[in-house]
């Protein structure tokens, strides 16, 4: 039989690895990675996404984010209105991320006059979605880009990426001419088929609301949508070739 002290030991050794093994679920229930978004000024950003290892996640109206059981990555933090940037984020750093107000680079008309001018100046009823807008709002389909845009009513034709008609203001699908890089998507009968353009491949879209028939002819009496699709590098599109 064991001695009073043996068994003393044996219930300490017990309580020791019950210690052990709350201490180490305690750690994994708690991995995960949190912090704060914040605009120039130091307020918080409410709606901010981050996405970061295949998960994504948005600010609540404090700013703040949690990202549970992932122990770091190189996450991409956006917001409207601001510069997307891309943030090393590690398990217990609590970061403070501070966003840049996106530059009047990246609110440019071109298709209003068919030379640069910003909202104010073009003198239209215009609208612009950024990459950084793009990519918060995670549109399924270039379609669901449009039906975010005030003034565009968009119709589709059976099954999504089907063809789709575009209305401007309650005017006829042929008034409004759609852009592809300056190429019309239209056809004939102001159908257009977006079943080929992959909503992640657009950097940019500009709608603008109104007669540009003296610019664009006809087709955008009632106004005209362009899309910009996103340019890879060079290094990205040209072949590799390897020889053994």
């Amino acid at each position: 039989m064991r001695s009073e002290g043996e068994r003393l030991m044996h219930k300490h050794r017990l309580l020791f690895f019950q210690f052990l093994i709350t201490s180490c679920c305690l750690c994994a229930q708690s991995q995960g990675i949190q912090g704060i978004v914040l605009d120039p000024r130091g307020q918080p950003i409410a709606g901010a996404r981050i996405e970061c290892a295949g998960a994504a996640t948005v600010t609540d109206p404090g700013g703040q984010f949690k990202i549970e059981e992932v122990s770091g990555c190189q996450a991409l933090v956006s917001a409207p209105g601001f510069e997307a940037r891309k943030v090393q984020l590690e398990s217990g750093a609590n970061p403070r991320i501070a966003m840049a107000v996106a530059g009047l680079a990246e609110r440019i008309v071109v298709t209003a006059t068919r030379h640069q001018a910003t909202v104010e100046e073009a003198g239209v009823a215009a609208s612009i979605l950024t990459r950084a807008d793009l990519v918060q709002r995670q549109f399924p389909f270039v379609a669901d880009v449009l039906r975010d845009i005030p003034g565009l009513q968009v119709a589709t034709n059976g099954r999504p990426g089907s063809l789709t008609s575009v209305y401007t203001r309650g005017a006829q699908r042929t008034g409004t001419l759609v852009l592809l890089d300056g190429v019309p998507l239209n056809d004939p009968g102001g159908e257009l088929n977006l079943a080929g353009v992959a909503s992640g491949d657009i950097d940019r879209v500009e709608v603008i609301r109104g007669p540009e028939s003296a610019l664009f002819g006809a087709e955008a009496a009632a106004g005209v949508v362009a899309f910009h699709a996103a340019r890879r590098s060079r290094e990205h599109d040209s072949p590799r070739f390897t020889f053994l």
